[in-house]
């Protein structure tokens, strides 16, 4: 490449039938002023007929330059012609480029869109793909999880410890804005109801139950899936797009262990954390509301209470450690596969969302069922 000392030296020869203009030095993106200097004084020369530009001295050039060139060359037979002497042969081929638009090609191609059946078996066809890239992703956790309980030194517990600092305390915040929110808007919505029938005691018992049963772990993977999920996804696609991943593949190193586990290690032990900050932070919402209509303490703790046992804590423990497990697995699962462009960040983290937030739901669903059947 040229640096910006490089300049550019111009020259004019009048003969009696034309008015040659030789370039010479460098015609790069830092000589444009002077070319274009070159060709103002070439159309202010008297008796002027026709020019005639010579590249034959250009001893560097770049893109920038060849087209300010035709630029100029063009503006210049508005008035007068111009026209420009052979090339050197090592000018020839981008000049081409540069000046018959018809030979450029688009960087990145679009893809043809498929129609009719065409279309549903290309669908069909990325389904099937996406589920064999899920089973090899899970398949890779598992051995990559096994052997870190053969291994436990393997694990980079700096890593863990980070995340487990941005999964939890980071999230207690909003934890507590939307869980005393939530708290209370069950808890007018319910009085509002129970009120007609003279049952606003057992307001206290809905809302408990709602909450530590299904709310609880639910809303928790909601702000996990806005807060970690989408930051996971964009972290490891912006290292997919610097080829950082293929990096370490190339050191033969193998990216998730060093990428996932922490991050999922992390998210599964914080979340039922958060799960139970949030039903704390739910039930005090629901407590100022229930204080307000009159019932003491004592009588709101104790309602709070009658309806729930250790076992609904236990399970909403455990589902709040799966939910955490998903969320983090399909965050970095979509980071993993991300394309490699401009648009790969945006998308990758989009599509986080929007399976963070369907296979939470359905396995919310799955879990809720199951527990009824089994009586618990």
């Amino acid at each position: 490449m040229e640096s910006p000392s490089a300049t550019l030296n111009f020259s004019l020869i009048e003969t009696p039938q034309q008015l040659n203009l030789q370039l010479s030095g460098a015609l790069t993106r830092f000589s444009l002023p002077k070319l274009s200097k070159a060709f103002q004084a070439a159309l202010s020369s008297k008796n002027l007929t026709k020019i005639s530009v010579s590249t034959q001295g250009i001893t560097h050039w770049d893109t920038a330059g060849l087209i300010q060139l035709k630029e100029c060359i063009k503006n210049a037979q508005k008035l007068i012609l111009c026209t420009l002497e052979p090339l050197p042969t090592q000018l020839q081929s981008l000049w081409s480029m540069v000046s018959d638009e018809t030979l450029r090609q688009d960087v990145i191609p679009e893809e043809p869109t498929l129609k009719g059946f065409a279309g549903l078996g290309q669908i069909v066809m990325q389904f099937f793909s996406n589920i064999k890239l899920s089973l090899q992703y899970t398949g890779e956790i598992v051995a990559c999880f096994g052997s870190f309980l053969r291994h436990p030194k393997s694990l980079d517990l700096k890593k863990v410890l980070f995340y487990i600092q941005d999964v939890g305390p980071n999230s207690i915040p909003l934890t507590f804005l939307i869980g005393i929110l939530f708290g209370l808007i069950m808890a007018f919505q319910s009085a509002g109801l129970l009120k007609s029938f003279g049952a606003e005691i057992y307001v206290a018992n809905l809302v408990s139950v709602a909450l530590v049963k299904e709310l609880g772990p639910l809303l928790m993977a909601i702000i996990l899936t806005g807060r970690i999920a989408s930051a996971y996804a964009a972290e490891i696609s912006v290292m997919q797009v610097n080829q950082e991943i293929d990096a370490l593949k190339v050191m033969g190193l193998n990216p998730i262990p060093y990428l996932v586990l922490p991050r999922l290690i992390a998210t599964a032990l914080i979340a039922p954390f958060i799960a139970l900050f949030m039903d704390f932070f739910g039930l005090l919402g629901c407590g100022l509301v229930m204080h307000g209509e009159g019932f003491s303490r004592n009588v709101i703790i104790e309602q709070m209470f009658i309806f729930l046992s250790f076992g609904d804590f236990i399970s909403s423990l455990i589902k709040s450690m799966i939910f955490g497990v998903l969320i983090a697995g399909i965050g970095c699962f979509q980071g993993l596969n991300s394309e490699k462009n401009a648009t790969a960040v945006g998308a990758a983290t989009t599509q986080t969302m929007v399976m963070c937030i369907v296979i939470v739901t359905s396995t919310d669903g799955l879990f809720t069922t199951l527990l009824f059947y089994m009586g618990l």
